[in-house]
């Protein structure tokens, strides 16, 4: 195979260099655009690690305010959990207290029911008694009142006698003189 050989003119040369040229032109320019936006990108880059790296930085704060809220809510907790048994411990208390008051009611209601059953008692005696004194009473009246009539009729019997005595001895004197 046999290769023909064109004949290369300056022109073609020229217009070869000048074609070379205008591509290492735009090839110089390119690597220019490619350098500017390599900056930018290295630029961007920077930004994007500095707000990364703020992020990372706001992330730590957060962080350690999450550990700090998380361990107020644990202290939290463990005041909630003291408070709750404390609660617990007080509602037992009171239960306790309120067992008590109900035992202690209960007694005084017992206490109470017998003392008023003990009272009604000895008050339905003391009544039993006034009613025989009073009776006594009426008794001692009527029989005063018997023996004043026994010792008025007497009286007057003793009268009587007494003047038939006086006239027995009117009548008696005499003779015996």
């Amino acid at each position: 195979m046999n290769k023909v050989r064109k004949k290369v003119t300056l022109n073609d040369l020229a217009d070869a260099i000048d074609g070379v040229s205008k591509r290492v032109d735009g090839v110089s320019n390119g690597l220019e655009n490619l350098s500017e936006r390599v900056d930018g990108v290295s630029h961007g880059l920077e930004n994007l690690s500095q707000r990364v790296d703020g992020v990372s930085q706001g992330l730590e704060r957060l962080s350690e305010r999450v550990d700090g809220l998380s361990n107020g809510l644990e202290h939290l907790s463990e005041r909630v959990d003291g408070v709750s048994h404390g609660l617990e411990n007080l509602s037992e208390r009171v239960d306790g207290v309120s067992q008590k008051i109900d035992n202690l009611a209960l007694l005084t209601k017992k206490s109470f029911d017998g003392l008023e059953k003990r009272v009604d008692e000895r008050f339905r005696g003391v009544d039993e008694r006034f009613n025989k004194i009073e009776e006594r009473l009426n008794d001692l009246g009527q029989g005063q009142e018997q023996i004043r009539n026994i010792l008025r009729i007497e009286m007057k019997r003793l009268d009587s006698q007494g003047d038939k005595i006086k006239n027995l001895e009117l009548k008696i004197t005499p003779q015996l003189n």
